[in-house]
């Protein structure tokens, strides 16, 4: 008589369940997206209505909007890769390093070293998770591949602030990559305080 064998149900769509969906960047992400539908002039960085009339919600809505299709496309499509990324590694820090970006690049725009009179754009404020991100890959990764991503980063910035241009983007705005080397420093930032507040023994998932 055989043996009857007693199988192991079948979960139909179980890997989907149990993959980590990046939540808090999806949820960005789309809100970013809706924002495309509102009119740039109300909620970009303005220095005079933020400064004389007191429109403080511009310092949060002006990296949400975009000045065109190509601005908002490659902004977005960069935000969501690294944020994914940063949210798969350290959960706890992507919300922070958003948050820590929009900062950095508000303290550049309202000091005397911006002239600038109007902003817009994710590009700045992106550029925290993303020092995060390429950081968190080097101590992961061995090798010249580990240093690849930063070295590829750090080369496009440079490029960008020499030549006061961005790369790939087209932006019907002027452009200002100084707003990404704020972002850098940002991610700089909660970098060393996370370094400071954690054992130099920690592994590179937590930012060894």
């Amino acid at each position: 008589m055989r043996n009857q064998m007693s199988l192991p149900p079948v979960h139909h769509g179980a890997a989907f369940w149990r993959f980590r969906w990046p939540l808090r960047t999806l949820i960005a992400s789309i809100t970013v997206l809706l924002f495309a539908a509102l009119d740039l002039g109300q909620f970009c960085f303005d220095r005079v209505a933020i400064v004389h009339n007191g429109e403080w919600w511009r310092l949060i809505t002006s990296h949400l909007v975009h000045s065109n299709t190509s601005h908002l496309f490659w902004d977005v499509i960069t935000f969501a890769a690294v944020s994914a990324y940063l949210e798969r590694k350290q959960p706890d820090l992507v919300v922070p390093a958003w948050l820590l970006g929009m900062v950095s690049v508000n303290l550049l725009l309202l000091s005397p070293l911006s002239d600038l009179s109007y902003y817009c754009g994710l590009s700045g404020m992106l550029f925290t998770p993303l020092t995060l991100a390429v950081i968190i890959y080097q101590r992961g990764t061995s090798g010249l591949i580990g240093w690849l991503p930063m070295l590829v980063c750090a080369t496009k910035l440079l490029w960008e602030l020499l030549r006061t241009q961005t790369l790939l983007v087209n932006t019907d705005w002027q452009a200002y990559p100084e707003s990404h080397a704020a972002g850098v420093i940002g991610g700089l930032f909660v970098y060393l305080c996370v370094r400071l507040k954690k054992p130099p023994t920690l592994n590179a998932h937590q930012l060894a």
